[in-house]
């Protein structure tokens, strides 16, 4: 009886010594990831779940960090300040914010093949201080997506290939005032951004990211265009602001609204009209052509301080495997940027059917101002303010704002510790 009881207890010792080290060997990744949408979400989930299993012991928390009415990337820098940063952090063009705390990752981008496929020139456009600091699965470029049903109302046919002539044209063709008011009901174009006109001319800013290039012909013009355009001064242009102007292109009452890759399945799921995609117009000036987006890329990166790096290091190669990349594809949220992964997945969605718009615009990348460590916001510049709202014209307001940006950025390097 004795050494039954004492065979009892000796199991029992063993049973919580087993569950003691089990829970002590239990690793906890956590992984941030933007933005909300559920279907990101649920594919991000899923894929913690997926490496869990092929890895025991390891927890990974994946976590969309904010509520409503806060900044993604406020809350990165709030968890990292209180000693409670993520492991692995979706980062977008924030991560210039706090490139100073990421991880380099050369040697992964060395040893992983999947992620050595990944166009150089995004490689090489995220390398800060000589170190690669995220690896850029996706970029987002912004194309125009247009109603097919007003425009064949208004008699309007997309051309293949189109100017800013042919866009207004276009433009005032659609709007419409279907009550007799003397408003329109029905508007032409609208945009989701403005930033994409100081592009037209070329990159923001030089390659070392310490000269503004924003002064020259092309872009003072591309931005008088767009200014004409969101103040009214063309006629056409719808004039609230993004998120009524997105609400109001799903209802169907905007016939051309730029937008983002990552906004494709919300139209699929919610236009009741048909629907496509094609490139900005193009801007021509003096017998030349110039070509412009908005661009923002996704990245996975990797905060310096996390206590596993080589885990982390692994969650991001088993996330950037090609099947899973194909499946964020799929979702046409993202395009990807290992060449294998946009053939067989990212061209072959078949809703918009001119997919191939994206990948086209991609041929004129241009670094943006958001592309910057030092934080560079356009928005916050009262001349930028002035000028988009027609207060200035752009060939007063652009070399003054350049001139007040390059200040911006030298005080950045000079203080820059």
């Amino acid at each position: 009886m004795r050494l039954t009881k004492l065979t009892a207890a000796l199991c029992m010792l063993v049973v919580l010594f087993n569950i003691g080290a089990a829970a002590a060997e239990t690793t906890r990744l956590t992984f941030y990831f933007c933005c909300a949408q559920k279907e990101r979400a649920d594919m991000f989930n899923r894929w913690a779940r997926d490496f869990e299993a092929e890895n025991p012991g390891v927890i990974v928390e994946a976590l969309y960090p904010v509520v409503s009415g806060e900044n993604y990337y406020d809350k990165v820098k709030v968890a990292i300040a209180s000693d409670m940063a993520p492991d692995v952090i979706w980062s977008g063009l924030g991560l210039w914010g706090f490139a100073d705390l990421l991880l380099p990752l050369d040697d992964l981008y060395a040893s992983d093949p999947n992620i050595r496929e990944i166009v150089p020139a995004m490689i090489n456009n995220h390398r800060w201080q000589g170190r690669l600091i995220a690896v850029p699965f996706g970029v987002n470029a912004h194309v125009a997506y247009y109603n097919k049903d007003l425009l064949g109302a208004a008699g309007v046919i997309m051309p293949p290939d189109w100017s800013w002539d042919e866009a207004l044209v276009m433009t005032k063709k659609m709007t419409q005032d279907t009550n007799g008011d003397q408003i329109p009901d029905i508007w032409g174009m609208a945009f989701s951004e403005s930033a994409h006109a100081l592009n037209y001319g070329g990159n923001v800013y030089s390659d070392d990211m310490r000269r503004v290039l924003i002064d020259n012909p092309v872009t003072i013009a591309g931005i008088q265009l767009t200014s004409d355009l969101m103040t009214g001064k063309i006629g056409g242009y719808y004039q609230l602001s993004s998120p009524a102007v997105s609400a109001a292109f799903l209802n169907g009452i905007i016939g051309v609204h730029t937008r983002g890759v990552f906004d494709i399945p919300t139209v699929r799921n919610n236009a009741k009209f048909d629907w496509d995609v094609t490139t900005y117009p193009k801007l021509v000036l003096d017998g030349q052509e110039y070509r412009t987006a908005y661009f923002s890329q996704e990245t996975w990166t990797i905060y310096k301080g996390t206590k596993h790096p080589d885990l982390a290091k692994k969650f991001v190669s088993f996330i950037m495997q090609r099947e899973r990349m194909g499946e964020f594809a799929q979702l046409g949220a993202v395009i990807p940027t290992q060449p294998s992964v946009a053939v067989r997945y990212f061209l072959n969605v078949s809703t918009p059917s001119n997919m191939k718009a994206f990948t086209d615009t991609l041929n004129w990348y241009k670094n943006s101002e958001r592309q910057n460590p030092a934080g560079l916001v356009i928005d916050s510049f009262q001349t930028w303010k002035d000028i988009i709202a027609g207060r200035m014209s752009a060939a007063i307001g652009v070399p003054e704002l350049a001139r007040q940006m390059q200040a911006f950025l030298d005080d950045y390097w000079k203080n820059r510790k």
